[in-house]
């Protein structure tokens, strides 16, 4: 029997593919969602149900969702991630944690880069862009399938793997898509400067057949997800 902890984005997808899956297994899908936290009280919250749900899962495979904004800048938030990343492979006998990229679907999370665009654009605010800045965004569903494929293999157990698509787009390419489905100029100013970073899936790839989840064009697969969700 798996085991889904959480209730947002993440947590929902998977559900709706777990049972693809071939093996008992636990997703903790329950931790911070909100990159600009700063609050410990969150932080704290994460680390203490983490250790409850380890505890209570001993003899199962650990599944943990980090994130890939750590090889982009050292924040309260991605010095949790990693904190937490450190406490599973401490604990647990049998773990993959999955470092993931922009995750896109239909949630509440105001924070999130696609839903922070899309309401600026839509209500005609001004909002600011750093010079240089990427982002590599996907599909919720293909988190989910991924996640079950990779996980089932068991190829990968005990590592850490970023889920990501092979595009890392400027923010201003994404704009740029949202301009076209919503037929509206965004406004913002460009300012400062950030080296782009990149996040390598060769792990990944290693055990799935990419043509099986993205399209050899990176602007296709963003106007498919703005279409999908917005």
């Amino acid at each position: 029997m798996n085991k889904i902890i959480g209730s947002g984005l993440i947590s929902k997808a998977i559900s709706r593919h777990v049972n693809n899956l071939n093996m008992e297994s636990v997703f903790f899908a329950s931790g911070v969602s909100n990159s600009l936290e700063e609050n410990l009280n969150e932080f704290n919250r994460e680390e203490k149900l983490l250790n409850k749900t380890i505890a209570n899962n001993v003899a199962t495979m650990f599944v943990y969702f980090s994130t890939c904004s750590v090889y982009e800048k050292c924040t309260p938030y991605t010095s949790h991630k990693i904190k937490m990343e450190e406490l599973i492979k401490e604990k647990c006998d049998s773990y993959i944690i999955y470092r993931l990229p922009q995750v896109v679907g239909i949630g509440k999370n105001k924070h999130t880069l696609m839903n922070y665009l899309h309401k600026k654009i839509i209500n005609e605010e001004k909002f600011d862009v750093i010079n240089g800045a990427v982002r590599n965004i996907i599909d919720v569903d293909d988190v989910a399938r991924i996640v079950i494929e990779i996980s089932g293999k068991k190829l990968l157990h005990n590592k850490i793997v970023n889920i990501a698509t092979p595009y890392m787009q400027s923010v201003e390419s994404i704009i740029k898509a949202f301009e076209d489905f919503l037929n509206k100029k965004a406004i913002y100013n460009i300012k400062g400067f950030q080296k782009p970073h990149k996040i390598t899936i060769e792990t990944m790839l290693s055990v799935i057949n990419i043509e099986n989840y993205f399209s050899t064009n990176s602007d296709i697969y963003t106007k498919n997800i703005i279409k999908k969700y917005y």
